[in-house]
């Protein structure tokens, strides 16, 4: 539903990443990534939970898109966009 160009260097001598954001439903479940800590750290990843979209709109924490909140609350009133939205990447 949503995509985005990230514009980066890598040591792996990529110049970035595409991202692809689906909608995908599914029952309920505690979130538990197969990285350990330290390769979650490594990637800049501090934690891994559920947010409510209140909890997105207080802005307690930083997303990725940095626009999550208000791209979430459009999403729950308007339903996915027809083709998927670009979302804006970065440039570093």
């Amino acid at each position: 539903m949503w995509v985005r160009a990230l514009v980066f260097a890598m040591s792996t001598g990529h110049d970035g990443q595409l991202e692809r954001f689906y909608l995908v439903q599914v029952g309920s479940f505690d979130p538990r990534p197969a990285f350990s800590v330290e390769e979650l750290l490594a990637e800049g990843i501090t934690d891994v939970r559920w947010w409510t979209p209140e909890e997105l709109e207080r802005g307690d924490g930083v997303f990725a898109p940095r626009r999550l909140p208000e791209l979430l609350a459009t999403l729950l009133v308007n339903g996915p966009p027809e083709t998927p939205l670009d979302v804006g990447g970065l440039t570093r």
